[in-house]
């Protein structure tokens, strides 16, 4: 039997990404229709995060991330 999770709510999130660290997040769509910076404005408003910790998650760089994970 598959078990399927409940999805998780606004609130529930936020306090995931506050326990495991708005720096281990890292944004990224494929979706060609919305520029990232409406994406951004959604998840500013959606999750009522501040702007340092949204920075976090937005500007990170995936070439640099993996570059840290093959040393």
């Amino acid at each position: 039997m598959v078990k399927i999770r409940k999805e998780k709510t606004h609130t529930e999130f936020l306090e995931l990404m506050k326990k495991i660290g708005y720096d281990k997040f890292l944004f990224g769509s494929d979706y060609p229709v919305r520029d990232s910076p409406t994406y951004l404005n959604e998840i500013f408003n959606l999750l009522n995060i501040e702007t340092d910790e949204l920075k976090k998650i937005s500007e990170r760089d995936i070439f640099e991330e993996l570059k840290k994970e093959t040393r």
